[in-house]
């Protein structure tokens, strides 16, 4: 993901990075956002058709108003059940949602292995806040074996010079082989 250190890392100035993210980050749609708001249409387009199949169900009992009276009753407690366990989904998926949003703000380098050691019954999710994951990712960051889950590893290595470059760097292994198919037409580095 785009960060402003990342930019400025690049040599792009404070305002100038600001901007950028602004405009990168003005139609992104974090993929976990993206599901949750999915699942929640598929919920609703199956609870609509359901729902049709009721309805067509509850034709064939035109004529007698007591079995009809049942028939409505019965549906109104299947459909209360059904909306209950699908809030309890979607506020799972929120919760899920939540928890890996609050890990990418923390900086972690795994999140799915820090999932995995978090204990999700003791997070509670409520108005829009999680509750108890700040004491989790605490323990988590004290344990030596951990460390590096949460600290900023930078990746470093040699790149290998293309002709051209400056030519007080050190030479690699690019170097050394373009420089023996300068002196030796005839040389192959491939065999």
């Amino acid at each position: 993901m785009l960060s402003k250190e990342r930019l400025l890392e690049l040599g792009i100035e404070d305002e100038k990075a600001e901007k950028i993210l602004e405009e990168v980050n003005k139609d992104y749609v974090p993929n976990y956002r993206y599901k949750e708001v999915k699942d929640n249409l598929d919920s609703l387009n199956e609870d609509i058709k359901k729902r049709d199949k009721q309805i067509e169900g509850l034709k064939k009992h035109t004529g007698n108003k007591e079995e009809l009276e049942a028939e409505i009753n019965k549906l109104k407690e299947e459909n209360k059940k059904d909306r209950e366990a699908a809030e309890g989904k979607l506020s799972a998926i929120r919760k899920d949602n939540a928890i890996t949003e609050y890990l990418y703000g923390q900086k972690v380098n795994n999140i799915s292995v820090v999932r995995k050691l978090l204990d999700a019954d003791n997070i509670k999710y409520e108005d829009n806040k999680l509750i108890g994951i700040d004491e989790q990712l605490k323990t988590l960051k004290e344990d030596e074996t951990l460390k590096s889950l949460f600290k900023e590893t930078k990746m470093t290595g040699a790149n290998p010079r293309i002709p051209g470059d400056n030519p007080e760097k050190p030479k690699g292994l690019f170097d050394v082989v373009i420089g023996r198919e300068v002196d030796n037409k005839d040389f192959n580095p491939w065999g």
